[in-house]
């Protein structure tokens, strides 16, 4: 809690909860999946506090943001690590078109970025996908792990 991490709006991942979000706020129906929202009282965010080596699974439509915590022990301009984070977005593949599927292979073969939902093939600026990153290496992946690319 003291360095941060990550809140989420439980059951905030529903249809019904999509719903109620677009009739509190009509101009937010036809966006992407990136959106800042106002608190609701009635489904407040919820902070994981985790220990070193914990892991979270949660749906990736879940509203989910970052908190930033005030910072413990001396305030000293050492840099240090305070948390790190690895993001593995899953959705049931049934979400995602063939078409999708197999922009995503390619996309991934090439190196590129996609947003963290697994059944679209785009990014959370509306461009179908990011840039290679310089230094980039490509790398093979276990016939195990393709099947869940």
């Amino acid at each position: 809690a003291e360095v941060g991490g990550l809140e989420v709006v439980p059951c905030s991942h529903t249809d019904e909860a999509r719903a109620r979000l677009c009739e509190r706020r009509p101009e937010l129906e036809y966006r992407g999946d990136f959106l800042l929202v106002d608190g609701d009282p009635s489904h407040p965010a919820k902070f994981l506090e985790c220990k070193a080596g914990d892991l979270i699974l949660w749906d990736s439509r879940t509203v989910h943001g970052g908190t930033v915590g005030p910072g413990v022990g001396s305030q000293s301009h050492k840099p240090q690590l305070c948390r790190m984070a690895v993001t593995v977005a899953m959705t049931p593949r049934a979400k995602a078109s063939e078409e999708v599927q197999e922009l995503r292979r390619t996309g991934f073969q090439q190196g590129m970025s996609f947003n963290h939902c697994p059944h679209e093939a785009g990014t959370s600026t509306g461009t179908m996908r990011g840039r290679r990153k310089r230094g980039y290496k490509k790398f093979r992946l276990t016939e195990s792990q393709l099947a869940v690319l």
